[in-house]
């Protein structure tokens, strides 16, 4: 009577029916719209379990990940429930299914006397009907995140108590979702007065305030923190007064965030959100703040507890992510658990890898990340902003970030920065070069030609200088064969083994370092 559904519906073989057979099974397609019509969710009211996967783990927690397709009315000829008078194509077909977790698809199965049919169609229309409505209503799905898939659950079952099952399809939503975000205010307030009420056994400067009041204090006094008692490590005063900084910010970003999750009374926050992140630098003499700088997307990790008798934990990790325009990578986690603390702070390189630079956008982030790193190889101390909303390429906004930037460890040595500041100025040169290549063959102003910045262009060997001389050199060669762009390819710049050898040539409508078969007489 069940079908179980793993993790990837399609290893699952089509259903037919053998001659002889008495079960109706349900077929592929109807276990995948099953599947997605519940949410991947169990429908029995009392347990939304997610089935959307398989544990390899023994024992119960084995099934939690597993989905089965359970009949309202027998797939068996003589099962309690019957027929209830369906055709074989009615007993198969979705109306007559509901998405269960293993555990209830049994319990439904092996006690049909105790679940009729009734309860187990009234069952499918209100998780149907909640989820189709938590997919297609801003204001469910905002409030679901803020409250819990639970209460959304409660709420559609309550509204739909003296409807019969055949009309629960056709329920106006307008008076549940109205009455859904009423308990959802409510239970937020709930959170809020008990947030304001706990008896702190902190300090109270390290008291953990509720949204509102963090939302107001972006700015603590540093010298409220000095000398605190709670790192319980021997660390000098300096690295104690910016722990104690760094994790008021981070609690006013995490209570500040809007993509939040309060799974329960207790004030917890958790999110995980793609965000944004802004690099920027300051003067170290005034203070004063580049108004530059480089937008990177950016991982957001945060949570934040308290208890009377586990005290606080808190933490946010943040991560920029590749960003291939930029070399820089800023690392931060701020970490309160159990009496250990832990604050890492950092602002490394990568190795700068950018295929193309698309024009204009690509070339203007590209100069923003090269006169950033004017800034810190002259000596500027580095800055980091955190976006307070989720993370739009080409739309960053300055009144997102929250107002005050932390400020990383650079650990990038004066040699490396030599380094990039170098690659920056080749990059520079490739830029102009595929300009005046546009240029010779178009008219002035002519949008750029792509240049194509593979792993040859970044090698020691190749430096501003050659990318000029190759750019002449390729001039020259065109000169000679001006029909065939194909064959437009200098000779070898750099002899990279006895036979094979770098050129610069023009394919494919971008420029390129190429490593070719130079001398065939020697193989």
């Amino acid at each position: 009577m069940l079908v179980p559904i793993r993790n990837t519906l399609t290893t699952m073989a089509h259903t037919q029916i053998a001659p002889g057979k008495r079960r109706i099974d349900f077929g592929l397609v109807t276990r995948q719209l099953l599947h997605a019509a519940a949410g991947q969710r169990c429908c029995f009211r009392t347990c939304l379990r997610l089935t959307s996967g398989v544990s390899r783990k023994h024992g119960d927690d084995c099934e939690r990940g597993v989905g089965v397709a359970a009949h309202v009315y027998s797939a068996a000829q003589q099962g309690p429930r019957g027929r209830g008078g369906l055709t074989p194509e009615q007993v198969r077909s979705a109306s007559n299914g509901l998405w269960m977790c293993s555990l209830h698809g049994r319990e439904v199965d092996d006690f049909q006397d105790e679940y009729p049919a009734e309860d187990l169609l009234r069952m499918k229309a209100v998780r149907e009907l909640a989820h189709k409505l938590e997919r297609s209503d801003d204001n469910v799905a905002f409030y679901v995140k803020v409250v819990g898939l639970e209460a959304w659950n409660e709420c559609v079952w309550e509204h739909v108590a003296a409807t019969s099952v055949t009309q629960i399809p056709d329920v106006d939503p307008g008076v549940m979702i109205k009455a859904f975000k009423s308990t959802a205010i409510q239970r937020l307030a709930v959170i809020e007065l008990y947030n304001t009420t706990l008896q702190s056994k902190l300090p109270a400067q390290f008291a953990v305030k509720p949204a509102a009041a963090a939302a107001a204090a972006l700015v603590r006094p540093v010298a409220q923190t000095a000398g605190t008692f709670l790192l319980g490590m021997n660390d000098t005063p300096e690295r104690t007064i910016r722990f104690a900084r760094e994790r008021a910010r981070a609690i006013d970003i995490i209570t500040a965030l809007g993509d939040l999750r309060w799974p329960d009374p207790s004030g917890s926050h958790a999110f995980i959100v793609d965000g944004a992140v802004l690099l920027t630098a300051a003067d170290p003499v005034t203070g004063t703040w580049y108004d530059g700088g480089v937008w990177q997307m950016a991982t957001l990790v945060g949570s934040l507890r308290y208890s009377v008798e586990g005290g606080e934990e808190v933490c946010l990790s943040v991560r920029s992510t590749f960003d291939p325009v930029s070399a820089f990578i800023w690392t931060f986690r701020v970490e309160l658990k159990s009496s250990v603390c832990r604050l890492d702070n950092v602002l490394r390189k990568q190795p700068l890898s950018i295929p193309y630079l698309r024009y204009p956008v690509g070339r203007i982030e590209f100069g923003n990340y090269r006169d950033l790193l004017a800034k810190i190889a002259a000596g500027w101390k580095p800055l980091a902003f955190v976006s307070l909303l989720r993370y739009e390429h080409g739309l960053e906004d300055h009144t997102s970030l929250y107002a005050q930037p932390f400020e990383p460890d650079l650990v990038i040595s004066e040699s490396e920065l030599v380094e990039l500041e170098r690659d920056c100025d080749k990059v520079t040169a490739a830029l102009d070069v595929a300009t005046r290549w546009a240029e010779y063959w178009g008219s002035v102003g002519s949008p750029p030609t792509d240049f194509n910045f593979n792993g040859l262009f970044f090698a020691e060997y190749i430096d501003r200088d050659l990318v000029w001389y190759a750019y002449d050199a390729l001039i020259a060669a065109c000169l000679i064969n001006r029909t065939d762009p194909l064959r437009w390819r200098t000779e070898p710049l750099v002899m990279t083994s006895r036979r094979t050898g770098i050129v610069f040539r023009f394919r494919r409508g971008a420029l390129a370092f190429e490593n070719i078969l130079i001398r065939t007489d020697l193989i």
